[in-house]
């Protein structure tokens, strides 16, 4: 019987699934998000896979995850939301899902890491029950939002854990 439930737990998991270095990743993106730099990725000694070649103050690169579960991918991007000019720090977590149950499985392994923010003093800030938003809005120092997602787009599709200093559409936590 132990044998059997092992084994499905084994099968349920993506290769490499690593709940623990879920949570690392997600706590580096934040490092990166507060930083405004990539220097918590670098002093973390993960691999840097790409550097973008941006217009100064923007940034952006790519460096292999803790546990080598997928990439995280950060930058500093100027935006136009709604006529309002802006700048925006991200970091992600970029979980290769090629199959839906691949999907599916990456996603149920990203909740807890990503739900255990709320004894941090995030609050759910949109999303779903599968793709929850939370935000966190100290009245000292830079808001953080996090978003869990799984993104179609790309080859093979990602689960993205998304950590950022604006929310959705440029909300800040005054919205």
């Amino acid at each position: 019987m132990r044998l059997a439930a092992l084994l499905l737990m084994l099968a349920a998991a993506p290769a490499g699934a690593n709940p623990g270095a879920i949570g690392d990743a997600i706590g580096l993106c934040r490092a990166v998000v507060e930083a405004e730099s990539p220097e918590p990725l670098e002093a973390a000694g993960l691999e840097l896979v790409r550097r973008f070649e941006l217009g100064a103050p923007q940034w952006g690169a790519i460096y292999g995850a803790p546990g080598r579960i997928g990439t995280i991918g950060a930058g500093l991007d100027e935006l136009n939301r709604d006529g309002r000019d802006m700048e925006e720090v991200h970091c992600y977590l970029a979980l290769p899902a090629p199959t839906r149950s691949s999907q599916t499985r990456w996603e149920k392994l990203a909740m807890g890491p990503v739900m255990a923010l709320e004894a941090e003093g995030f609050e759910r800030h949109g999303g779903t029950p599968a793709s929850p938003g939370l935000r966190k809005c100290p009245m000292i120092g830079k808001p953080t939002f996090v978003r869990l997602y799984t993104m179609e787009r790309t080859d093979p599709p990602e689960v993205r854990v998304w950590v950022t200093d604006t929310g959705p559409s440029g909300q800040t936590c005054k919205e």
